[in-house]
């Protein structure tokens, strides 16, 4: 056994005693690691599709949206009452109202 092995233990655990696992549960996968793998990446799968569906459609309308907001920004309605109703940051808005949306 290494060095870094042995400090991590307890001093209560003999270095040549083998150790104990806990037995496998009724939830736990079966199978390779490569199997464990296969499954997550399966329940990964139409999350993530539902996912990069929903930011593409946030993006559609965070075009739609910037020129409003800028709208709103050069008419004077506060940053403050834009983010309330856009839940857009402040920031945002703020460094959208300095941009010009037809360039």
């Amino acid at each position: 056994m290494s060095t870094r092995r042995t400090r991590h233990r307890s001093k209560g655990v003999q270095q040549h005693q083998p150790r104990v696992t806990a037995a496998p549960t009724a939830h736990a996968p079966a199978g390779t690691p490569e199997d464990a793998r296969a499954e997550a990446v399966r329940g990964l799968m139409a999350p993530g599709e539902q996912r990069l569906r929903l930011v593409a459609e946030l993006d559609r309308l965070d075009t739609a949206l910037w020129p409003l907001v800028v709208q709103a920004v050069h008419a004077g309605v506060p940053y403050r009452r834009i983010a309330e109703l856009t839940n857009i940051s402040r920031a945002t808005v703020a460094r959208w109202g300095k941009q010009d949306p037809e360039a």
